[in-house]
């Protein structure tokens, strides 16, 4: 678990027998199209960095208005990128970020929202947009008698200073959760 290891004493080995490790993520990059002009004459463009702003707010609107607050949901907007002179609207600009759900629901319903809004938003100004998908990471849920069975052995384990740490959740997403959504599986860290 690389993103928090740093902070976890030794001995403890964390699992989730009743619900979702690790959340899914599904990365995705999206660039919009405009119409680059002067600076001087913005009336001209069909401006992709204003339409990029517009997008970013509306999907934290999205996250606000339309995720179950009962349900775990992370959007990140990571990069947003556009032009290379200060006196030149460009033609395109670049958002990139993942959405990530502790449930399959949450992520099929915010996958396809994201998507709507994006397109919706830049159709409004003028624009359009292409989203291509960087990553789909289903949540990771261990199968219970299984992961229940492993936490009973590790326990016999004559290991000093093992420590159980049960109902482990995190933000994070494991790769590993593609092998668990087909086989039944245990993840422990």
């Amino acid at each position: 678990y690389h993103v928090g290891s740093g902070r976890m004493p030794v001995g403890l080995f964390m699992y989730n027998s009743g619900g979702t490790m690790m959340y899914s993520v599904d990365g995705f990059r999206i660039t919009v199209h405009g119409r680059g002009a002067h600076g001087a004459y913005p009336h001209n463009s069909i401006d992709p960095i204003n339409i990029g702003v517009h997008i970013y707010l509306a999907l934290e609107a999205l996250i606000a208005r339309e995720a179950d607050p009962g349900k775990a949901c992370v959007l990140t907007i990571g990069n947003f990128s556009a032009g290379s002179a200060p006196n030149i609207i460009p033609d395109t600009a670049v958002l990139q970020g993942t959405l990530r759900t502790n449930d399959g629901a949450s992520r099929e319903k915010l996958v396809r929202r994201l998507k709507e809004v994006v397109q919706g938003t830049a159709e409004v100004y003028g624009g359009s947009t292409e989203i291509e998908t960087i990553s789909q990471v289903p949540p990771l849920v261990c199968d219970a008698a299984m992961t229940d069975e492993m936490v009973r052995y590790m326990k016999e384990l004559p290991i000093p200073g093992l420590t159980p740490v049960p109902n482990t959740s995190a933000s994070a997403s494991e790769d590993f959760a593609a092998i668990a959504e087909k086989v039944p599986s245990v993840y422990m860290y």
